[in-house]
């Protein structure tokens, strides 16, 4: 969880960056060929385990960690729409679904530095929410092994 991190489509073309703003606690997703914030991820309530999704304008949805299940799970709170992103036992491999239709998965690259991931997106309308995923996870990931040490 750096300053800035940057996706990359399979030509290595940079088409989405993500900037923190630790004043804020957020995290700014932009989309590089419009040059466009298209969503953002909040993560000021990290420490109750709640990290929330702003699809621009304004929807919003609060992801919360799910303690009831083994893995790490999170979950969209309220009843607009019902968002889980699910690890794997080993925390390298999430699935990101929308009404239980599965919109994408993040793979972790480098399970011991966790910096690098692949992004697969199954539905190209939910590519800002699954990009928002991996934010997600990967400062969460960031704050639970800085927590440990």
């Amino acid at each position: 969880s750096n300053d800035e991190a940057t996706i990359t489509d399979v030509n290595n073309k940079v088409v989405y960056q993500a900037i923190d703003k630790p004043i804020n606690k957020v995290y700014s997703i932009k989309n590089m060929s419009n040059k466009m914030e298209v969503v953002s991820v909040n993560y000021e309530k990290i420490d109750n385990d709640i990290i929330s999704i702003q699809e621009k304008p304004f929807r919003v949805t609060e992801m919360k960690l799910d303690n009831a299940s083994v893995k790490t799970r999170f979950v969209s709170l309220g009843n607009d729409r019902e968002i889980k992103i699910s690890a794997d036992y080993t925390d390298n491999h999430y699935m990101v679904e929308l009404s239980e239709v599965v919109i994408g998965a993040i793979d972790c690259l480098d399970p011991q530095i966790k910096k690098e991931y692949r992004i697969e997106v199954n539905d190209i309308s939910n590519i800002n929410l699954v990009i928002a995923a991996a934010v997600l996870i990967d400062e969460y990931t960031a704050t639970v092994t800085d927590s440990n040490i």
